[in-house]
Protein backbone atom coordinates (compact mmCIF):
# COMPACT_ATOMS: atom_id res chain seq x y z
CA UNK A 1 0.00 0.00 0.00
CA UNK A 2 1.15 3.57 -0.68
CA UNK A 3 0.05 6.84 -0.05
CA UNK A 4 -2.07 7.34 -2.77
CA UNK A 5 -3.63 3.82 -1.68
CA UNK A 6 -3.81 5.00 1.64
CA UNK A 7 -5.60 8.39 0.91
CA UNK A 8 -8.37 6.11 -1.15
CA UNK A 9 -9.20 3.83 2.09
CA UNK A 10 -9.50 7.05 4.32
CA UNK A 11 -13.11 6.50 4.76
CA UNK A 12 -12.34 3.16 6.43
CA UNK A 13 -9.25 4.78 8.30
CA UNK A 14 -11.70 7.26 9.66
CA UNK A 15 -14.47 4.62 10.84
CA UNK A 16 -11.75 2.23 12.34
CA UNK A 17 -10.56 5.57 14.31
CA UNK A 18 -14.06 6.43 15.96
CA UNK A 19 -14.93 2.71 16.54
CA UNK A 20 -11.20 2.47 18.43
CA UNK A 21 -12.12 5.55 20.54
CA UNK A 22 -15.38 4.22 21.14
CA UNK A 23 -14.45 0.86 22.60
CA UNK A 24 -11.81 2.28 24.76
CA UNK A 25 -14.96 4.51 27.02
CA UNK A 26 -17.97 1.78 25.89
CA UNK A 27 -19.77 1.06 29.09
CA UNK A 28 -18.36 4.00 30.84
CA UNK A 29 -21.12 6.82 32.20
CA UNK A 30 -19.45 9.71 30.94
CA UNK A 31 -18.16 7.64 27.65
CA UNK A 32 -15.96 9.90 25.68
CA UNK A 33 -16.68 12.69 28.26
CA UNK A 34 -13.23 10.84 30.02
CA UNK A 35 -11.05 11.54 26.92
CA UNK A 36 -11.57 15.79 28.46
CA UNK A 37 -11.83 15.08 31.63
CA UNK A 38 -8.63 12.51 31.98
CA UNK A 39 -7.07 15.27 30.79
CA UNK A 40 -8.22 17.77 33.54
CA UNK A 41 -7.24 15.18 36.26
CA UNK A 42 -3.78 14.30 35.37
CA UNK A 43 -3.29 18.18 35.03
CA UNK A 44 -5.44 18.84 38.47
CA UNK A 45 -3.12 15.99 40.11
CA UNK A 46 0.30 17.38 39.20
CA UNK A 47 -0.83 20.85 40.52
CA UNK A 48 -1.35 19.33 43.36
CA UNK A 49 1.31 17.17 43.96
CA UNK A 50 3.86 19.78 42.82
CA UNK A 51 2.15 22.56 44.97
CA UNK A 52 1.23 20.33 48.05
CA UNK A 53 4.33 17.71 48.15
CA UNK A 54 6.93 18.38 46.22
CA UNK A 55 6.99 22.14 45.73
CA UNK A 56 9.22 22.46 43.01
CA UNK A 57 10.07 24.80 40.17
CA UNK A 58 11.09 24.51 36.64
CA UNK A 59 14.35 26.49 36.01
CA UNK A 60 14.19 29.19 33.34
CA UNK A 61 10.50 30.20 33.81
CA UNK A 62 9.79 33.95 34.88
CA UNK A 63 7.50 33.20 37.05
CA UNK A 64 7.79 31.10 40.32
CA UNK A 65 3.67 30.24 40.30
CA UNK A 66 4.34 26.35 40.96
CA UNK A 67 1.24 25.87 38.66
CA UNK A 68 4.31 26.66 36.11
CA UNK A 69 5.84 23.36 36.66
CA UNK A 70 2.65 20.96 36.60
CA UNK A 71 1.78 22.81 33.06
CA UNK A 72 5.31 21.97 31.66
CA UNK A 73 5.11 18.55 33.43
CA UNK A 74 1.77 17.60 31.60
CA UNK A 75 2.87 19.11 28.08
CA UNK A 76 6.00 16.79 28.00
CA UNK A 77 4.18 13.81 29.14
CA UNK A 78 1.38 13.90 26.80
CA UNK A 79 4.00 13.87 24.17
CA UNK A 80 5.80 10.82 25.75
CA UNK A 81 2.44 8.96 26.81
CA UNK A 82 1.28 9.41 22.87
CA UNK A 83 3.90 7.55 21.97
CA UNK A 84 4.02 5.27 25.22
CA UNK A 85 0.28 4.07 24.19
CA UNK A 86 1.21 3.88 20.37
CA UNK A 87 3.99 1.63 20.89
CA UNK A 88 2.71 -0.48 23.77
CA UNK A 89 -0.53 -1.27 21.51
CA UNK A 90 1.62 -1.91 18.99
CA UNK A 91 3.58 -5.17 20.28
CA UNK A 92 0.21 -7.21 19.78
CA UNK A 93 -1.78 -5.33 17.30
CA UNK A 94 -2.04 -7.87 14.86
CA UNK A 95 -2.33 -10.81 17.25
CA UNK A 96 -5.28 -9.38 18.32
CA UNK A 97 -6.75 -8.51 14.61
CA UNK A 98 -6.02 -11.84 13.63
CA UNK A 99 -9.33 -11.57 12.08
CA UNK A 100 -8.60 -9.02 9.39
CA UNK A 101 -5.31 -10.64 8.37
CA UNK A 102 -6.73 -14.43 8.41
CA UNK A 103 -10.04 -14.02 7.11
CA UNK A 104 -10.63 -10.96 5.34
CA UNK A 105 -9.06 -9.08 2.75
CA UNK A 106 -8.15 -6.40 4.63
CA UNK A 107 -5.10 -3.60 3.70
CA UNK A 108 -3.49 -4.17 7.07
CA UNK A 109 -1.06 -1.20 6.62
CA UNK A 110 -3.72 0.89 8.36
CA UNK A 111 -4.00 -0.59 11.41
CA UNK A 112 -1.28 1.09 13.10
CA UNK A 113 -2.22 4.46 11.25
CA UNK A 114 -5.64 3.72 13.20
CA UNK A 115 -3.87 3.25 16.47
CA UNK A 116 -2.04 6.41 16.18
CA UNK A 117 -4.46 8.67 15.08
CA UNK A 118 -6.80 7.28 17.45
CA UNK A 119 -3.76 8.41 20.54
CA UNK A 120 -3.38 11.75 18.40
CA UNK A 121 -7.44 12.30 19.76
CA UNK A 122 -6.49 12.02 23.57
CA UNK A 123 -3.10 13.97 22.54
CA UNK A 124 -5.14 16.93 21.26
CA UNK A 125 -7.43 16.99 24.11
CA UNK A 126 -4.34 16.94 26.56
CA UNK A 127 -2.56 19.69 24.57
CA UNK A 128 -5.95 22.24 24.70
CA UNK A 129 -5.90 21.78 28.18
CA UNK A 130 -2.57 22.61 28.18
CA UNK A 131 -2.67 25.63 25.89
CA UNK A 132 -6.41 26.52 28.03
CA UNK A 133 -4.01 26.61 31.57
CA UNK A 134 -1.18 28.48 29.86
CA UNK A 135 -3.52 31.37 29.21
CA UNK A 136 -4.54 31.47 32.28
CA UNK A 137 -1.49 31.30 34.19
CA UNK A 138 1.18 32.60 31.99
CA UNK A 139 -0.76 35.10 29.32
CA UNK A 140 -0.46 34.82 26.14
CA UNK A 141 2.54 32.63 24.20
CA UNK A 142 5.14 34.04 22.39
CA UNK A 143 5.82 33.94 18.49
CA UNK A 144 8.18 31.16 19.15
CA UNK A 145 4.71 29.23 20.07
CA UNK A 146 4.37 28.35 16.11
CA UNK A 147 7.33 26.30 15.63
CA UNK A 148 5.55 23.75 17.90
CA UNK A 149 3.80 22.20 15.56
CA UNK A 150 7.34 21.81 13.03
CA UNK A 151 8.69 19.98 16.00
CA UNK A 152 4.93 17.65 16.66
CA UNK A 153 5.03 16.77 13.07
CA UNK A 154 8.13 14.96 12.62
CA UNK A 155 7.70 13.76 16.40
CA UNK A 156 4.38 11.73 15.32
CA UNK A 157 5.79 10.75 11.63
CA UNK A 158 8.58 9.08 14.18
CA UNK A 159 5.75 6.90 16.19
CA UNK A 160 4.19 5.98 13.42
CA UNK A 161 7.02 4.36 12.21
CA UNK A 162 7.77 2.73 15.42
CA UNK A 163 4.46 1.69 15.89
CA UNK A 164 4.92 -0.04 12.11
CA UNK A 165 8.11 -1.55 13.58
CA UNK A 166 6.74 -3.00 16.99
CA UNK A 167 3.64 -4.38 15.20
CA UNK A 168 6.08 -5.89 12.64
CA UNK A 169 8.06 -7.46 15.71
CA UNK A 170 5.36 -8.74 17.71
CA UNK A 171 4.10 -10.87 15.26
CA UNK A 172 7.44 -12.83 15.10
CA UNK A 173 8.41 -12.16 18.82
CA UNK A 174 5.79 -12.51 21.39
CA UNK A 175 7.69 -11.62 23.95
CA UNK A 176 7.87 -7.60 22.54
CA UNK A 177 4.53 -7.08 24.80
CA UNK A 178 6.28 -8.10 27.75
CA UNK A 179 9.79 -6.32 26.63
CA UNK A 180 8.61 -2.77 25.57
CA UNK A 181 6.68 -1.75 28.39
CA UNK A 182 9.80 -1.83 30.77
CA UNK A 183 12.38 -0.19 27.83
CA UNK A 184 9.59 2.71 27.76
CA UNK A 185 9.61 2.85 31.53
CA UNK A 186 13.40 3.19 30.81
CA UNK A 187 12.45 5.96 27.99
CA UNK A 188 11.00 8.32 30.62
CA UNK A 189 13.54 8.64 32.94
CA UNK A 190 16.09 8.93 30.74
CA UNK A 191 13.67 11.78 29.35
CA UNK A 192 13.52 15.35 29.91
CA UNK A 193 10.11 14.98 30.50
CA UNK A 194 9.83 15.07 34.68
CA UNK A 195 12.60 16.99 34.91
CA UNK A 196 14.55 19.49 32.63
CA UNK A 197 18.24 18.33 31.51
CA UNK A 198 20.49 20.74 33.29
CA UNK A 199 19.10 19.18 36.93
CA UNK A 200 20.76 15.98 35.79
CA UNK A 201 24.44 15.27 36.74
CA UNK A 202 26.70 16.25 33.96
CA UNK A 203 28.74 13.05 33.73
CA UNK A 204 24.97 11.14 32.22
CA UNK A 205 23.87 13.82 29.92
CA UNK A 206 25.24 11.80 27.01
CA UNK A 207 22.44 9.13 27.67
CA UNK A 208 20.07 11.79 26.73
CA UNK A 209 21.62 12.98 23.75
CA UNK A 210 21.13 8.89 22.97
CA UNK A 211 17.76 9.37 23.22
CA UNK A 212 15.95 9.78 20.33
CA UNK A 213 13.05 11.69 22.05
CA UNK A 214 14.87 14.88 23.89
CA UNK A 215 15.11 16.54 21.22
CA UNK A 216 10.91 16.92 20.79
CA UNK A 217 10.55 17.23 24.44
CA UNK A 218 12.68 19.92 24.87
CA UNK A 219 12.30 21.60 21.78
CA UNK A 220 8.47 21.61 22.27
CA UNK A 221 9.18 22.62 25.57
CA UNK A 222 11.17 25.74 24.72
CA UNK A 223 8.85 26.95 22.02
CA UNK A 224 5.69 26.78 24.17
CA UNK A 225 7.20 28.25 27.56
CA UNK A 226 10.40 29.43 27.11
CA UNK A 227 10.74 31.86 24.16
CA UNK A 228 13.62 29.53 22.33
CA UNK A 229 13.11 28.44 18.73
CA UNK A 230 14.10 25.31 17.89
CA UNK A 231 17.45 25.03 16.63
CA UNK A 232 17.83 24.63 12.44
CA UNK A 233 20.57 21.63 12.66
CA UNK A 234 18.10 19.61 15.34
CA UNK A 235 15.35 20.19 13.45
CA UNK A 236 17.27 18.90 10.15
CA UNK A 237 18.28 15.58 12.37
CA UNK A 238 14.73 15.19 13.68
CA UNK A 239 13.10 15.17 10.61
CA UNK A 240 15.68 12.61 8.60
CA UNK A 241 15.56 10.24 11.68
CA UNK A 242 11.71 10.28 11.93
CA UNK A 243 11.23 9.72 7.97
CA UNK A 244 13.64 7.19 7.85
CA UNK A 245 12.74 5.61 11.10
CA UNK A 246 8.79 5.32 8.98
CA UNK A 247 10.37 4.47 5.79
CA UNK A 248 12.16 1.51 7.47
CA UNK A 249 8.78 0.80 9.84
CA UNK A 250 6.34 0.91 6.73
CA UNK A 251 8.62 -1.44 4.41
CA UNK A 252 9.56 -4.14 7.02
CA UNK A 253 5.19 -4.09 7.63
CA UNK A 254 4.42 -4.46 4.16
CA UNK A 255 6.90 -6.81 2.94
CA UNK A 256 6.18 -8.69 6.25
CA UNK A 257 2.38 -8.85 6.14
CA UNK A 258 2.53 -11.64 3.39
CA UNK A 259 2.92 -13.82 6.27
CA UNK A 260 1.09 -12.91 9.38
CA UNK A 261 -1.08 -14.96 8.17
CA UNK A 262 1.02 -17.99 8.47
CA UNK A 263 2.63 -16.57 11.86
CA UNK A 264 -1.04 -16.65 13.02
Amino acid sequence: MNLKQAWGHRHLTMFLVRREIEQRYRGSALGLFWILLSSLLMLGIYTFVFNVIFVSRWPGMQTDRVEVFAIVLFAGLSMYTLASECWSRATSLITDNATYVTKVVFPVELLPLVVVLASLVQFAANFLIVVIASLLVLGPPSLTAISFIIVLIPFVILVLGGTYLLAFAGVFIRDMRMIVPFVLTALLYLSPVLYPVQNTPVSIRYLFNLNPLSFFFEAARGALFFDQWPSLGGLAVAWLMSLAVFGLGFYVFHRGARAFADVL
